[in-house]
């Protein structure tokens, strides 16, 4: 379970950095999406109220997946009203394997690691690797700055983190909240981050709500 500790210590760390203007993206609410993952497609639920991204917003959630060298980013589901300030993705790892036990063993396993190591030198590393890749995707204009994450226990559908993380354009910061839902779907792993700029005062439970919301959508297609 130890290399999905790295998975979810980068993955909580793959923001967009502060806006300085929004537009307002196309309503898409309660849409069904789909995403593949080799030869697999799976679906998932967009929130009321969030959209998926199009145009310049898709071409940015585009660019910043591609920072991410651990993980693929299958979707950037962003509030419509709010686009770079409330957005969630999902993750899974780039080289991961079928992970070959149920949903109801993965879970509470995944929270006892994340309990015993999150915030330990597995997490430090998932965080160097993520500002490595900000830097080389960016050429330093967008920083990584503290970031900080904690277990927060787990229900029949996520193991959860919960936690904070700065990122900044020049002089333009944003310190941004995140829930993060690991689970299990027909073997495997995803990881839903759901985040909101801390000035919007989004509570924790709202967060993993989401997050779980999404998570427990996430279907394979048959």
């Amino acid at each position: 379970m130890t290399k999905w500790l790295l998975f979810a210590a980068t993955g909580v760390l793959a923001l967009s950095g502060p806006a300085q203007a929004q537009k307002q993206a196309q309503l898409q609410e309660g849409v069904g999406a789909t995403f593949k993952i080799a030869d697999k497609a799976f679906t998932f639920a967009v929130p009321e109220g969030y959209c998926l991204p199009e145009g310049a917003d898709l071409a940015l959630a585009e660019a910043y997946a591609d920072f991410d060298t651990i993980n693929f980013t299958h979707a950037s589901i962003q509030r419509c009203d709010a686009v770079y300030e409330d957005y969630s993705l999902i993750k899974s790892m780039r080289k991961a394997k079928p992970v070959n036990v149920t949903k109801a063993i993965f879970v509470p396993l995944m929270a006892r690691t994340l309990e015993n190591e999150l915030g330990g030198q597995l997490f430090e590393s998932g965080l160097d690797q993520a500002r490595k890749d900000l830097s080389a995707g960016t050429g330093d204009s967008l920083k990584l700055g503290e970031a900080a994450a904690r277990s927060a226990g787990f229900d029949a559908d996520c193991a959860y983190i919960l936690g904070s993380a700065q990122v900044s354009v020049g002089e333009l910061s944003q310190v941004m909240n995140f829930a993060t839902c690991m689970t299990l779907v027909e073997g495997q792993v995803f990881a839903v981050h759901a985040y909101a700029d801390a000035k919007r005062e989004v509570p924790d439970d709202t967060l993993k709500a989401r997050s779980r919301a999404i998570a427990a959508s996430l279907a394979l297609v048959p």
